[in-house]
């Protein structure tokens, strides 16, 4: 049986997608595709609670697909300010579940 994550509906147009993609100066559904690549590679593999303290800014970017002009530390600082992901920067890195 594959592994699988769950998505709620209110993924599809919610605010903190529009947020991240201002900030990265992108097209929303290329931030909202880095974020669901994200959730994917967290799901698979790490911990089933999202923890992703491990990992540099370049190896979440990497898993996130992130290929947008601004550096890998943008991005996560990005994702943190928005809300997507949990923490302070280095040491704490969690995908966020609500």
């Amino acid at each position: 049986m594959a592994e699988y994550i769950q998505f709620c509906t209110a993924v599809h147009d919610h605010y903190k997608f529009s947020r991240l993609a201002k900030l990265l100066e992108c097209r929303y559904a290329e931030a909202a595709g880095n974020v669901s690549l994200l959730w994917l590679w967290a799901g698979k593999h790490e911990s089933k609670d999202g923890d992703l303290r491990k990992l540099t800014a370049d190896e979440i970017a990497h898993a996130a697909r992130y290929e947008g002009t601004k550096p890998p530390e943008f991005f996560v600082e990005s994702l943190l300010k928005v809300g997507l992901l949990d923490g302070d920067l280095p040491a704490v890195r969690v995908v966020e579940d609500r």
